[in-house]
């Protein structure tokens, strides 16, 4: 077996006993919430909004953990396709916020506790939240979906005329490394004759393996698409940064993706 093997073996273990804890966590938040519902109920009555609260604590982390659930199957469903890497990165990002999560909800449910101990109402009123749950923000289910996009995903989204792909083909180059410390290495550079007319391009861009690397080879294609308008001509360089395209591909592109892909289950 070889190290590819063992971590995704390693991978699907890891996301198994996710799941598996979810059921104890669901268990847990719904016994420490009811019991609290009961202590509310007798010291500020069935109106009050802190009593109520013990009850949307359950109803939202149950939807919390339905919709982790889901998009922890996807990424089984996919796993022979995915960036194991990559894949293993949004593992660990959806961990760290069910841990935030989990947290957060015990301070509500404990907060609650003390309110009723010391018949004070407002002190039940929910702590301030610095963070969106994988409920509250599309951007976790993103991250998740991106990991099955590749190119053909991004020649659909830019809809360039097949002459641009055939133009670069010769000169397209790609690599699959660790953006966080090696993305100065991909670069667009227009190759001209002795006329200064483009003539071909220096293209290296990032394998597509995750939504970070989604978003850099867009940039890329766009810029090396202007550089293909411009061949036979001198080069003009475009404000690239001014573009719109990688913020159209997350919140338009993407995010059809996901309805159709998740909608029903979540």
């Amino acid at each position: 077996m070889g190290v590819t093997s063992i971590e995704k073996e390693n991978l699907v273990n890891d996301i198994k006993e996710m799941k598996s804890g979810s059921i104890e966590q669901m268990a847990l938040v719904t016994y420490y919430s009811l019991g609290s519902y009961f202590k509310s109920l007798l010291a500020f009555g069935r109106k009050s909004s802190i009593t109520k609260d013990n009850l949307n604590v359950i109803k939202e982390m149950y939807h919390i953990l339905k919709r982790e659930n889901v998009l922890l199957n996807y990424i089984l469903r996919n796993i022979d396709k995915l960036d194991i890497d990559a894949a293993c990165n949004v593992v660990e990002m959806l961990d760290s916020l069910n841990d935030k999560t989990v947290e957060y909800y015990y301070d509500v449910i404990e907060e609650v506790e003390e309110a009723c101990e010391c018949q004070e109402e407002r002190r039940g009123i929910r702590p301030r939240k610095e963070f969106s749950t994988i409920i509250q923000t599309d951007s976790y289910a993103k991250e998740v979906i991106a990991l099955s996009e590749d190119l053909d995903s991004l020649k659909g989204f830019l809809d360039y005329e097949p002459e641009f792909w055939t133009f670069i083909k010769p000169y397209f180059k790609t690599a699959n490394v660790n953006l966080e410390t090696m993305s100065g290495i991909f670069h667009v550079i227009p190759i001209t004759d002795e006329n200064n007319h483009v003539c071909a391009i220096d293209l290296l861009v990032p394998e597509i393996i995750d939504l970070k690397t989604a978003l850099l080879a867009i940039q890329l294609y766009e810029q090396a698409y202007q550089i293909y308008k411009a061949r036979g001509k001198e080069y003009q360089r475009q404000p690239i940064n001014q573009s719109n395209l990688p913020k159209k591909y997350e919140e338009e592109f993407l995010q059809n993706k996901l309805q159709m892909t998740f909608n029903k289950k979540m």
